[in-house]
C-alpha cells in the first residue's frame, strides 16, 4: 500500500517539474549551431525525464529497459519537411497524399500504444497505480493548456 507521503511527494516532484519546464530556455543566437544546439537540450531533457520516471515509479533495474522503450515510442519523430504546394497536383493525388500521411500516423499511435501496454505489464501493481496517476496528471496538464501532451519536448518546443 503506497504511503501518503510517497504520493505527496511524486505530485509535488511532478508539479515543481511542469512548472519548471515551462519556464522557456534562453534562446541560442541564430546560425547553424541552432539545430546541434536544439538536439542536445532534447536529449538532455530525454535523460531527466528518464531519470525522474524511474525514481516516481520505483523502477527496478530489470524494468529500466522496458521504461527505455516505452520513452522511445512517445518521443516525437523528426518531421519531414512539408512538401511545397503543387499547382498541378490532381484531387485525387492530394487525397492520396493525405490518406498516407493519415495512415503513417496511425501507425506511429499505434507503436506507442503497444509500447505503453508493454511497459504497464512490466510494472508491479503499485507501480502500475503510480503510472495511471501520473498519466491521468498529464492529461490534466495537457487539458489546461501548460504543454502539448507528452514526455518529451516537442521540436521547437522549449522545456
Amino acid at each position: 500500500m503506497p504511503s501518503r507521503l510517497s504520493k505527496v511527494a511524486a505530485a509535488t516532484v511532478l508539479t515543481i517539474s511542469t512548472f519548471a519546464a515551462a519556464q522557456p530556455a534562453p534562446a541560442p543566437a541564430p546560425g547553424p549551431d541552432r539545430q546541434a544546439w536544439m538536439q542536445q537540450k532534447i536529449a538532455e531533457r530525454r535523460v531527466e525525464v528518464s531519470r525522474d520516471l524511474a525514481i516516481l515509479l520505483e523502477i527496478k533495474p530489470g524494468q529500466q529497459a522496458a521504461l527505455d522503450a516505452f520513452l522511445a515510442a512517445e518521443a516525437p519523430e523528426a518531421r519531414d519537411a512539408r512538401p511545397q504546394a503543387n499547382p498541378a497536383e490532381t484531387e485525387p493525388e492530394r487525397l492520396d497524399r493525405m490518406s498516407e500521411m493519415a495512415q503513417r500516423r496511425a501507425g506511429r499511435m499505434q507503436a506507442r500504444i503497444e509500447a505503453t501496454r508493454k511497459f504497464y505489464a512490466a510494472l508491479d501493481p503499485h507501480q502500475q497505480q503510480l503510472f495511471d496517476a501520473l498519466m491521468r496528471l498529464r492529461r490534466a496538464a495537457h487539458g489546461m493548456g501548460r504543454h502539448r501532451g507528452g514526455f518529451m519536448p516537442q521540436h521547437g518546443q522549449r522545456g
